[in-house]
């Protein structure tokens, strides 16, 4: 018996489905990276008005 070759709908699914969740992936990754320097620097700026000196010194 012979196997159907798959439709044109599963192989533009699947050749697209890679690189979409490779994007995904990369704004997800770019998003929290963003986001946990922003959060250090309220947390600096807290650290400044707390103490009064620059962190780090």
């Amino acid at each position: 018996m012979r196997l159907r070759p798959p439709s044109i709908r599963t192989q533009l699914v699947t050749l697209l489905l890679v690189p979409s969740l490779s994007l995904a992936y990369l704004w997800m990754y770019s998003t929290c990276s963003s986001v946990n320097d922003a959060l250090r620097l309220i947390r600096a700026v807290g650290v400044y008005r707390y103490c009064g000196t620059v962190p780090g010194q």
